[in-house]
């Protein structure tokens, strides 16, 4: 058997079991009393003495995917779908070939 391995063959030693997430939660405990007592203010500093870092704070923040799912056309029928579609049409040919406007003068000669 090879030394610094269990007889399983794992690896042996190392941190003990938990003691990361210990540390991780006094850490955040940590972090979360300091910006109790002045993360406001550290916010609004950083805002203003640099934006370019206050913005990329944010966008760390933000999700890297983000998702929508809002389709309100999914609950029509094909039928509702297909009176839909052609009024869209009907509204689209208005839109491109407009019926063209008559005007009509009336052309008094000059004396």
């Amino acid at each position: 058997m090879r030394r610094g391995f269990r007889p399983d063959g794992m690896p042996q030693g190392g941190r003990r079991a938990g003691a990361r997430n210990r540390l991780t939660t006094k850490f955040l405990e940590a972090l979360a009393a300091d910006f109790e007592e002045g993360g406001a203010d550290a916010i609004k500093i950083a805002r203003i003495e640099d934006p370019v870092r206050y913005t990329a704070i944010i966008a760390s923040l933000m999700p890297k995917e983000l998702t929508i799912e809002h389709n309100q056309l999914g609950d029509l029928t094909d039928e509702e779908l297909g009176v839909l579609l052609q009024h869209v049409r009907e509204l689209r040919a208005k839109l491109i070939d407009p019926e063209p406007v008559v005007i009509e003068a009336n052309v008094k000669p000059h004396p």
